[in-house]
């Protein structure tokens, strides 16, 4: 009842916040960086299908649907990293692991048939919540499928900071995954979607913590009572 036979996605813009500490070692050269981070990704993916039936159960005359969805998808992620220190110069690589906890698109969808029909709808998705057969982001699929986008990912990073103040850096990091980024609904493979790669641009506020220094105090000495010489 469908056939899938062009898909198209484009990246967009996104955003990232979170907090970071590192422990350093030997002069404060070298030591391990561990993050948290709440991530937002933006993307735009478009198909055009021939599907038979809508929804609702209305059959079609082999119709022809071209959907754009915008899509919003928020993670949370952990990652550790080894850090070398160049006094104001920063190097970090390691790795982080990602759980996606919101996929939600708007869906532009368009029908067209051999009778000239046409119909334009605009549809909330959501890609973690939605069901096989209703009036969302699996409409079309006749079994439960597996979600649109993988719920955990991994990500390999490298980053350069650079301090301009005592509490201020600028930081450059790129995240490539080394895991597909979606699944494959319709046994068809999608171009140029397979492996995530981020590129973040960020400005951080850092301070230090040092233990205090345990002081050792030293007894009081008594005064000591002078006599007068006989």
């Amino acid at each position: 009842s469908l056939q899938n036979f062009q898909e198209r996605f484009e990246w967009g813009n996104g955003f990232q916040v979170g907090v970071e500490s590192s422990y350093l070692v030997f002069n404060n050269k070298i030591g391990l960086l561990g993050s948290i981070d709440y991530q937002n990704n933006e993307f735009s993916f478009a198909q055009d299908k021939i599907v038979n039936q809508l929804p609702n159960g209305e059959k079609l005359d082999n119709s022809l649907v071209n959907e754009e969805i915008f899509i919003k998808n928020g993670s949370i992620r952990f990652g550790l990293s080894l850090l070398l220190n160049f006094g104001k110069l920063g190097i970090s690589f390691g790795s982080n692991i990602g759980y996606l906890t919101s996929s939600k698109g708007v869906a532009n969808r368009s029908y067209s048939d051999n009778s000239s029909m046409e119909i334009n709808e605009e549809l909330p998705y959501n890609f973690i919540t939605d069901k096989k057969g209703q009036e969302g982001a699996y409409w079309e699929q006749e079994e439960n499928p597996d979600l649109l986008f993988e719920r955990l990912n991994y990500h390999a990073n490298i980053g350069f900071s650079y301090k301009l103040f005592r509490f201020l850096e600028i930081e450059a990091k790129s995240n490539y995954g080394l895991g597909d980024l979606m699944n494959d609904l319709n046994d068809t493979k999608t171009n140029g979607i397979g492996r995530q790669l981020d590129l973040l641009l960020s400005a951080k506020y850092t301070f230090s913590i040092k233990p205090r220094k345990k002081r050792n105090k030293t007894p009081e000495q008594p005064d000591l009572l002078v006599l007068p010489e006989e």
